[in-house]
């Protein structure tokens, strides 16, 4: 998703905050999205208090047994799984994984260092960009009154004329769910 929206010139910034406002992913996650990379999950520490301990408390109660966690878990194992995804690149196959597999973990930093800077870099950009293209404000005019609510409404969506999306839409939306969107607004989509 965030390649396509690079492709659609949305700024580092634009990307973080939806996948961001979303709250699927951690800061942690976001990063690693933004560099293309996986980042698996910590492995949980499994706490009596968990789902899993309750689980097993239960089967413990019912059965009259005393299992722990141990012995439904390794959680030596589970790490090592951990480890050998760390920073992958996201996209690949499964023939495309092995190399990756072998790699030996020094390299494997040293790529996540060659991906975090070239987007520091690419936000290094963006932003020299941006300021290339923000102008000088001027004051505002006094005694100006306040547009009503009615007028504002389709002035800060930024919708195009064209599709009757905003650009947020047009990105992350599949067909149907444009079709629905254009349809609430009475745009295009009103005419399937």
């Amino acid at each position: 998703m965030y390649i396509a929206l690079r492709k659609l010139k949305f700024t580092e910034k634009e990307i973080k905050d939806l996948l961001s406002g979303r709250r699927a992913l951690s800061k942690r996650d976001v990063n690693s999205v933004m560099m293309g990379l996986f980042e698996p999950e910590n492995v949980p520490s499994f706490k009596k208090d968990t789902a899993l301990g309750n689980g097993i408390k239960q089967i413990n109660r019912e059965l009259g047994t005393n299992y722990t966690y141990r012995d439904f878990v390794d959680k030596n194992a589970l790490n090592d799984i951990r480890k050998k995804y760390k920073n992958i690149p996201l996209g690949l196959q499964d023939v495309d994984r092995q190399p990756f597999f072998e790699t030996i973990n020094k390299q494997k930093l040293q790529d996540r260092r060659e991906l975090l800077k070239d987007r520091k870099e690419l936000l290094k950009e963006q932003k020299n960009n941006q300021s290339q293209l923000i102008k000088p404000q001027t004051p505002a005019a006094v005694n100006v009154p306040m547009p009503d609510a009615t007028m504002t409404a389709g002035m800060t969506a930024n919708i195009d004329p064209t599709s009757g999306l905003t650009r947020t839409e047009t990105a992350l939306l599949s067909p149907e769910e444009q079709v629905i969107a254009q349809n609430r607004r009475g745009g295009i989509g009103s005419l399937v």
